[in-house]
């Protein structure tokens, strides 16, 4: 009932929270049962966690436009989504540093072969979430004509150590280009005389 609903014109995207194999085939046997690919495409739907998306299942999922999101890192097949096409959506989840995450998924996590490049776990963190969300076009990615949401991390996360990942923090966060948490403001606020007033040039 859920899936048909999902096709009705204006229905909001719909997230299904899929573990196990026998529910994400279920789910899969009943969206190709309902529609074509080019109709669920759009859509978008999402399965939240979708681990056991596997073997013939992930070219399945690719046709019909499955987002994966917030996938457990640990043991997921990352490599074989991402080669697949499937976009692959992740945040902080659980309120862990999502760093932690990325770490997870560039050091031989529990699938062997699935690590993935630094960079695709930075996009897990920034673009595949706008386009798991329909936002593309305004956030995900630094181009002009987007909103100024970004983060300077503490740390290269493309050069550190993998183990030093989970490491990272923001330094300074920028949401729709106004700064919203400045480090060196809050260190300024402890201890004045160390750290002087950060000025920034703002153009609207």
């Amino acid at each position: 009932a859920m899936l048909q609903e999902a096709l009705q014109p204006g229905a909001a995207q719909l997230c299904l929270h899929i573990a196990g194999d026998s529910t994400a085939a279920l789910v899969l046997n009943i969206m190709e049962a309902l529609a074509p690919d080019s109709v669920w495409r759009p859509r978008r739907v999402r399965f939240e966690h979708g681990g056991q998306i596997a073997g013939p299942q992930i070219a399945r999922a690719r046709r019909l436009g499955v987002v994966i999101a917030q996938p457990r890192a640990e043991g997921a097949p990352l490599r074989a989504w991402t080669s697949a096409g499937i976009p692959v959506a992740y945040g902080s989840d659980m309120l862990r540093n999502p760093f932690y995450y990325v770490m997870a998924a560039v050091t031989e996590p529990t699938v062997p072969g699935q690590a993935i490049s630094r960079e695709a776990a930075v996009a897990m963190l920034t673009r595949a979430p706008a386009y798991a969300e329909f936002t593309e076009r305004d956030k995900g990615t630094l181009a002009p004509g987007m909103l100024a949401d970004l983060a300077v991390l503490s740390q290269d996360v493309f050069t550190v150590p993998p183990e030093a990942l989970p490491g990272t923090t923001s330094v300074l966060t920028v949401v729709g280009g106004r700064v919203v948490y400045d480090h060196r403001a809050r260190a300024a606020a402890r201890d004045p005389t160390r750290y002087p007033p950060t000025r920034f040039a703002h153009t609207p």
